[in-house]
């Protein structure tokens, strides 16, 4: 499956560390918000899920300030009731961070139900 384009940001003043690059947490909050837009994009703004967990994230290159980041997303595994969701976060240059994300789906009541997607 080809990746899609989930979403971009720009990194800002206040995104910083103190040595001047993305600050990390900051990242995985992005990388996890763009996998649970993706994964909402697949079963639908009705459908309950969570993040059940984040794999080997990977920061190959910073983000500086200014840089145009681009949030690519694809699934990487299916399961019963959970799958999973690979992240890659480009600036105009390179890859600089990827990471794997597992999304459970639930039920009314919060149990893990089968989420009927397919490849």
């Amino acid at each position: 499956m080809k990746p899609s384009v989930v979403y971009k940001k720009i990194v800002m003043f206040q995104d910083l560390n103190p040595a001047q690059m993305l600050y990390g947490g900051t990242m995985l909050n992005w990388m996890d918000e763009a996998g649970a837009i993706f994964a909402t994009e697949l079963l639908g703004p009705e459908r309950a899920f969570v993040t059940l967990k984040v794999s080997e994230v990977l920061f190959k290159h910073p983000a500086k300030l200014g840089d145009l980041l681009t949030f690519y997303a694809h699934i990487s595994r299916l399961g019963r009731t959970s799958f999973g969701v690979s992240v890659s976060v480009h600036n105009r240059q390179r890859e600089i961070v990827s990471c794997d994300l597992s999304f459970v789906a639930l039920d009314n009541e919060g149990t893990p139900t089968v989420h009927g997607l397919t490849i």
